[in-house]
């Protein structure tokens, strides 16, 4: 499995302001940046997209990607969510105050936009990848995502505060290879990370500690102006076989 951490912008270096994912070229996590890295043409590879919740930084520019891709292939994309992020962004985005209703706009009796609801802790196949969602710990209706291959698996554990059903699930699967996690606060801010259902080194610990030994563990989506900060604290917090995720690195598992 190939996973790729896509850069916010063109020059927004290693910061993610916003955050998308996308595994073997053509099926994305999150679409914050997704509709903004690449050209249309190579974004009309992927071919479906997998979203954890409905805030803005992990939705932003699914409207522009949909675009892309409709523009170069004169065909839609599916979009994979937990029911109540579909109702939010049917009523919130794709309402034609926002955006045109690209899930009732037909191309050759098609929506541009197909929306899949997607039932936690039920396995579903997109293409040759085996995925399951696992509620998780925010303020909004929230999935991790747990992704296998067949010969790897990798959690996408996405803005969560403390959890425990998605590391428990992790932890007893026989492939895993690597959890990317979400280290949004530095230590000195757990109030505020708790109360918006995110994490910070101390936090992101004892998350982590419940994964085998020899996986992978990668931080991602730290926030950008406390980057210096969290890398610091990660690196003192000794957690093991941890990295600090890179925008446009090809990750293979």
């Amino acid at each position: 499995m190939q996973v790729r951490i896509l850069p916010s912008s063109p020059d927004a270096g290693h910061l993610q302001h916003l955050i998308s994912f996308v595994i073997d070229g053509r099926v994305a996590i999150d679409a914050g940046c997704l509709g903004l890295c690449g050209t249309p043409l190579s974004q009309s590879a992927i071919t479906s997209v997998l979203l954890t919740h409905s805030h803005m930084d992990h939705v932003a520019s699914l409207p522009i990607f949909a675009m892309n891709v409709l523009d170069c292939t004169d065909r839609g994309v599916t979009v994979y969510a937990p029911t109540a992020v579909i109702e939010t962004l049917t009523q919130d985005v794709f309402n034609w105050r926002i955006w045109p209703d690209f899930a009732n706009l037909l191309l050759d009796g098609h929506p541009i936009v197909t929306f899949e609801p997607i039932e936690p802790r039920r396995e579903t196949r997109i293409g040759d990848l085996t995925v399951t969602a696992i509620p998780i710990n925010h303020p909004v209706p929230a999935v991790s995502y747990l992704i296998d291959d067949g010969q790897s698996a990798v959690v996408f554990a996405l803005d969560t505060g403390p959890t425990e059903e998605i590391w428990n699930v992790a932890a007893r699967h026989p492939r895993l290879k690597a959890a990317f996690i979400d280290v949004a606060f530095p230590d000195d801010m757990r109030a505020l990370a708790e109360a918006t259902g995110h994490l910070t080194p101390s936090l992101a610990r004892g998350q982590l500690a419940r994964l085998p030994e020899p996986v992978m563990r990668i931080a991602a989506h730290l926030k950008a102006a406390y980057y210096d900060r969290i890398v610091d604290e990660l690196e003192r917090a000794d957690i093991q076989n941890l990295s600090i995720g890179q925008t446009g690195f090809d990750y293979e598992f």
